[in-house]
């Protein structure tokens, strides 16, 4: 390729360039501001040039650094944004390429945080409002803010006044949350409370709230508010069910609204007495010493546990005397043979104190009868 350049006025300043086939731009230098050039490119092959192509462009001034961004304006105030107003600086005889705006935190006590970028605008030159994203609920803010072109960057601008986000819901949840302790009815739970950054309104508002439901999908879902505010790291959940598993979540709220729910923990409450009796408990005479005793096993849900063995206890009809107590292994689940001696027999069950009524068992002639009890218990 060939290419000339020339001030159409002046022939002296005609300037030529021979490129190579490869070449698809260059950069002209050494030209004079304001000034306007035409400037040629024809393509050559072995045969000779080829057509011509001009253009006739002016040149600019030299770009300088651009000035200070002013007046700046904060509104449309929300929990994470605001809209920042101002009036630009001078371009620099160039094109803005950049708005870069830095915030910085004030805590109540005073205390100033360092400045920091919140938010960049490129290729928007004739900006004047922005809107800043990803604040923090709840918090002070100063913004100011500088603008960039090819040159380099303005200095900062003077601070906006001072602005407070408003108040949201937390954005998340307490850390942390473990089973310390568990009863026969109750389950003991503690967390890493939220920092402060996290409150996302005033402290005293801030609170949390635990969700727990039984595994097994029985009954309905619990919440409750925990006592004790912001700084509370445990609480117990009473009036469970004995020997049960259940699922737990913790949340913060404050004024606004809940947060987020954590992450679910398994839990279970220990064993207690069994809560029911062996049920279809019956007795029958056998022989002249000997009573046959069955029942069922007790229902899962009024076991509270493992039943680990039967305690059976022989009451002896019209006596004053002590009633016998035998202890039976697990795997006496369906029926017994009790061998006894000249008194009347009843068979019931019991769990602990609770007894089932008294089964009457007629006796073969000459065979007097005796009475017993059934019950489950744990050693």
């Amino acid at each position: 390729y060939m290419m000339w350049w020339e001030v159409p006025s002046i022939k002296s300043s005609r300037v030529e360039r021979s490129l190579s086939n490869s070449t698809v731009q260059y950069q002209l230098t050494g030209l004079t501001s304001t000034t306007a050039y035409m400037i040629q490119v024809a393509a050559l092959t072995g045969a000779g040039q080829g057509a011509v192509t001009s253009s006739i462009i002016s040149t600019g001034v030299p770009p300088e650094l651009p000035g200070v961004p002013s007046n700046l304006v904060i509104s449309n105030i929300s929990p994470r944004t605001a809209t920042l107003r101002f009036h630009p600086g001078s371009d620099g005889k160039t094109a803005i390429s950049r708005w870069i705006v830095e915030g910085q935190v004030v805590k109540e006590d005073g205390k100033e945080e360092e400045w920091r970028v919140v938010y960049q605008k490129d290729n928007e030159p004739n900006a004047d409002t922005l809107e800043i994203p990803s604040l923090t609920p709840y918090t002070q803010y100063r913004f100011r803010m500088q603008q960039v072109n090819i040159v380099g960057s303005s200095p900062m601008s003077a601070p906006s006044r001072l602005i407070q986000t408003l108040q949201a819901a937390p954005d998340t949840y307490p850390s942390n949350l473990s089973l310390v302790s568990a009863t026969q009815t109750s389950l003991c739970f503690s967390w890493k409370p939220l920092p402060e950054s996290e409150y996302n309104s005033s402290p005293e508002t801030v609170g949390y709230r635990l969700r727990v439901w039984r595994t097994d999908g029985d009954g309905e879902d619990r919440t409750e508010d925990v006592k004790g505010g912001v700084s509370t790291t445990d609480t117990t959940i009473e009036g469970l069910s004995p020997w049960t598993h259940y699922q737990v979540q913790i949340q913060a709220f404050n004024s606004i609204g809940p947060g987020l729910w954590s992450q679910t923990v398994a839990a279970r409450t220990t064993e207690s007495a069994p809560s029911g009796s062996p049920t279809n408990v019956n007795a029958e005479a056998v022989s002249s010493s000997r009573i046959m005793l069955t029942w069922s096993s007790l229902p899962e849900a009024q076991r509270n546990g493992v039943i680990i063995g039967y305690k059976v206890i022989i009451h002896h009809a019209q006596s004053t005397s002590h009633p016998t107590c035998v202890c039976l292994p697990v795997d006496h689940t369906e029926q017994h043979v009790y061998h006894v001696n000249r008194w009347e027999v009843a068979a019931s069950s019991s769990s602990f104190n609770t007894f089932h009524p008294l089964l009457n068992v007629e006796k073969p002639p000459l065979i007097p009868c005796c009475a017993s009890l059934v019950s489950y218990f744990h050693f």
